[in-house]
């Protein structure tokens, strides 16, 4: 992602959170962000393939590694993060009725 952790950090007012915390959520966001990207190229590739030949196969076997990190790690990231998970779904009702009041 192009903007900088500390611009995310301060962007987000979460009072009840420490910011190395919240730091360590976005460096880890960015961790699953790259790969879903990392996935998104094994299909592309996948898909130009011929359906059965060597590089196919290691492709599939790429992915199927692929999905079981992406797997792990979303659910040590739900597991370490929920308490911010739970603010960020809130975050722009909860700034829209700051701007409010």
């Amino acid at each position: 992602m192009n903007i900088p952790i500390e611009d995310r950090v301060d962007a987000c007012r979460l009072e009840d959170v420490s910011v190395s915390l919240l730091s360590s959520y976005f460096i880890d966001l960015d961790g699953i962000e790259e790969l879903c990207e990392n996935m998104k190229d094994l299909y592309n590739k996948e898909q130009i393939s011929t359906l059965g030949d060597e590089k196919y196969l290691q492709l599939m076997e790429k992915e199927a590694y692929l999905v079981e990190d992406l797997a792990i790690t979303s659910m040590r990231f739900l597991r370490e993060y929920k308490k911010i998970i739970n603010i960020m779904k809130n975050c722009s009702t909860n700034k829209r009725n700051q701007d409010i009041n």
